[in-house]
């Protein structure tokens, strides 16, 4: 699952095209969960819904 997959489907919830319920199984989150994403769609853009520590190395990470 993409977050552009995600963003969308939040997208339809907001615009009452689906339920929250339907998206919770769509996208297998919680309902809480969607009415955080929800909040985050409102208030930031899209990569928002990113991990924020996507493309950063780990911090364990040993060297070669």
């Amino acid at each position: 699952m993409t977050e552009k997959h995600k963003y969308k489907t939040i997208g339809k919830v907001i615009n009452n095209e689906i339920t929250k319920k339907r998206d919770a199984k769509i996208l297998d989150l919680s309902i809480r969960r969607i009415e955080q994403l929800m909040k985050i769609y409102d208030t930031q853009n899209m990569t928002s819904f990113a991990h924020h520590s996507r493309g950063r190395t780990a911090y364990n990470k040993t060297k070669p």
